[in-house]
């Protein structure tokens, strides 16, 4: 099954696809204060990907499947059958694996918070998850995690509904494909421009894995974001859309980040 998107923007402008975090059901509202910003002058389109939010049909989630999936999308629905991608975390990941296997469906684009070095215990997920399971709805737990996110109180609501329309089983399959997720081949020789950020006060495998990805592509560059976090582009939204718009314009980045090589 094709992935549900909303889409909005010009019938003729270029096309912004954008990729929502694990979990964040991939809704307009995730990225709205971005939509809003560019919508105007650009066609965005906002997938859900497999298994989360509104997306309960386009079969379980592995980075293949969803890969595959925006890969379509964007042949079908982006004008021209190009688009700048722009993902955060899980969507940062299908970013950085749609440039390994379909290069020539992309254009600038900017991926956030990507990790490609695998984290020890992937395979212990599933596991952990089932203890997990039976408190996982609670609402004491749904704000704990919350606050460790850092987002801002303006999302609480959809992050509360996407937490239980989303099951355990989904949510192992989710997270071990985010932590097991590791830098692919096929990027050495492109040179379509791509800009990797990480936020500063990220762990130091997030700002390794931004300069592994860069450095693996002839387009791609690596910045860190001063000040900021894993989900600064909603925390930070006013900077990032100023980030996305100068980076897609070919234009000086914010002082806000800093090179990272």
């Amino acid at each position: 099954m094709p992935l549900p998107f909303t889409a909005s923007g010009p019938a003729t402008a270029p096309t912004i696809v954008f990729l929502h975090g694990g979990g964040s059901g991939g809704s307009l509202r995730v990225w709205r204060k971005q939509v809003a910003a560019f919508e105007t002058d650009y066609h965005c389109l906002v997938p859900a990907l497999p298994e989360q939010g509104q997306n309960a049909d386009s079969g379980e989630f592995s980075m293949r499947s969803a890969t595959t999936l925006v890969a379509e999308l964007i042949h079908k629905q982006a004008h021209g059958g190009r688009a700048h991608v722009v993902g955060l975390s899980l969507g940062a990941q299908v970013g950085v694996a749609l440039f390994a296997v379909a290069a020539r469906l992309l254009d600038r684009s900017l991926l956030s918070g990507a990790l490609v070095r695998p984290l020890p215990g992937a395979g212990l997920i599933a596991a952990i998850l089932k203890l997990y399971d039976p408190i996982k709805n609670w609402n004491v737990m749904i704000r704990a995690n919350f606050k460790s996110l850092g987002l801002p109180e303006e999302y609480y609501a959809d992050f509360a509904a996407d937490t239980r329309s989303l099951s355990s089983a989904a949510l192992a399959r989710i997270l071990k494909a985010n932590m097991s997720f590791s830098l692919p081949p096929g990027l050495t020789r492109l040179a379509t421009p791509i800009l990797l950020t990480v936020g500063q006060k990220e762990l130091g495998t997030m700002k390794r894995s931004a300069r592994m990805i860069s450095a693996a592509m002839l387009g791609g560059q690596a910045y860190q974001v001063r000040g900021q976090g894993h989900n600064w582009p909603l925390q930070a939204p006013e900077l990032f859309n100023r980030t996305l718009r100068a980076w897609l314009t070919d234009q000086p980045l914010p002082e806000e980040l800093e090179p990272r090589r």
